[in-house]
């Protein structure tokens, strides 16, 4: 069956056969021609919102074309060369890429990596309308230099997620050195980790482990979010934090999910001055 010639098509039919491509065809038809790039880039589907991720966990550190559901692509940066692979234009580098089957992957092959990781960003930013790197991992302190990258093209605006495999002398270097609006605490260092000093400049945070915080420290949060899976509170506790919101002390705090066994809820917002309980009769959802 003979090529389809769709840059001779006609500019309407051509933007509606763009707009019907799915997420994971974009990328190489961007990469048939200049062309291409733009026609594909300004004629597909806008309507889903789209999120661009750094994996600084991984040591080919894919970035990430991410959907809201989680599915997406990703293209990684390989040092080093790869045989006879077909070569392509990467926002201005002629650059070897290979992909395996019909695997939503891309590996691209650099002599200089931190180049690679510049170009791929700017090329998936710029293809997919996407700003700004939503969400930057790191597992391994070799990665920290993404973060003065990711600084110095969009200021604090992104988030951090600190894994595993990162000391507790990385992540304080990484908190007092770098300053994410949003930090993920994924590392298996339970109970140690003295977060209450960043409480003042971060501005999410959410750990899905114990944490060295106090009472006093959740009091004088400067968050907007704290989300504290397993850090245990007592009902007393908790009354004093609601008491403190109820006041007005918590200057930006929007909302905080805490963990507390034995919980009477009733007891504990019953006791709080000026505020009327109201027992819900059906499912609400915010937004």
């Amino acid at each position: 069956m003979p090529a389809l010639p769709i840059l001779k098509l006609p500019i309407i039919v051509l933007m509606k056969i763009l707009k019907t491509i799915d997420i994971e065809d974009v990328i190489p038809i961007s990469l048939c021609s200049r062309k291409m790039y733009h026609l594909v880039k300004n004629f597909r589907d806008k309507s889903i919102p789209l999120k661009l991720r750094l994996d600084g966990g991984n040591p080919n550190v894919p970035v990430q074309v991410l959907r809201p559901d989680g599915f997406g692509l990703q293209v990684e940066v390989v040092e080093g060369t790869s045989g006879n692979l077909e070569q392509v234009n990467v926002n201005g580098h002629l650059v070897p890429i290979y992909r395996a089957g019909e695997e939503l992957d891309w590996k691209t092959y650099w002599d200089d990596k931190e180049e690679g990781i510049h170009s791929v960003v700017e090329y998936l930013s710029d293809l997919f309308g996407v700003k700004k790197t939503i969400k930057v991992t790191l597992n391994h302190y070799s990665e920290v230099w993404l973060l003065s990258y990711i600084e110095k093209r969009q200021g604090n605006d992104y988030e951090l997620e600190l894994q595993p495999d990162l000391s507790e002398e990385d992540c304080h270097f990484i908190l007092q050195n770098y300053h994410p609006k949003i930090v993920w605490i994924l590392w298996l260092n339970p109970g140690n980790f003295p977060i209450s000093q960043y409480l003042e400049s971060v501005e999410f945070l959410y750990s899905v482990w114990k944490l060295s915080i106090t009472l006093d420290d959740v009091l004088n949060t400067n968050c907007v979010e704290l989300v504290l899976q397993h850090n245990e509170f007592t009902e007393s506790e908790i009354k004093r934090i609601l008491q403190h919101w109820t006041i007005g002390a918590f200057k930006r705090l929007k909302f905080l999910s805490l963990y507390v066994k034995d919980l009477n809820l009733e007891h504990v917002l019953g006791d709080l001055d000026g505020l009327t309980l109201t027992r819900m009769t059906g499912k609400r959802e915010y937004k």
